[in-house]
C-alpha cells in the first residue's frame, strides 16, 4: 500500500473549497458559461441599501445574492428571532418571489 494512502480508520480531513467570487464580472462569466442570456439578465453590485444607492441598480431586479459569514453570534440571533412570538402579520411567500436560503456547509 502506498504511503500516501491512509487507512480507513484515519480521520477524514475537513472538506474545503474555494468560494465562488461575489464579483459580478466573475459571476456573469460563470452564468454565461451555464447558458444565461446576459442581454436580459446579469449580476451587478449593490453598494448599499440607501435609496440613492438602490437607484443605481438596473431594473427590474429578479433576485439578490447576499453573501455573509455565519458566526456563533448570527446563529444565536437567528434562534432568538425564531423563538420570539411574531410582532406583526406574517406572510408565507411562495412562487417566483420566494426567498431561497442556501447554508454553506463546507468551510472555506
Amino acid at each position: 500500500v502506498p504511503s500516501d494512502i491512509k487507512s480507513s480508520s484515519a480521520a477524514m480531513p475537513e472538506k474545503k473549497w474555494v468560494p465562488l467570487e461575489s464579483n459580478p464580472d466573475v459571476l456573469n462569466d460563470y452564468a454565461a458559461g451555464l447558458g444565461l442570456d446576459l442581454t436580459s439578465h446579469e449580476f451587478t453590485d449593490v453598494f448599499g441599501l440607501d435609496d440613492e444607492l438602490l437607484a443605481m441598480v438596473p431594473q427590474p431586479v429578479l433576485a439578490v445574492l447576499l453573501c455573509y459569514p455565519i458566526t456563533d453570534d448570527t446563529e444565536a440571533a437567528a434562534k432568538a428571532e425564531d423563538a420570539a412570538p411574531p410582532t406583526g402579520p406574517t406572510v408565507a411567500v411562495t412562487g417566483p418571489n420566494s426567498v431561497y436560503f442556501m447554508h454553506q456547509t463546507i468551510s472555506n
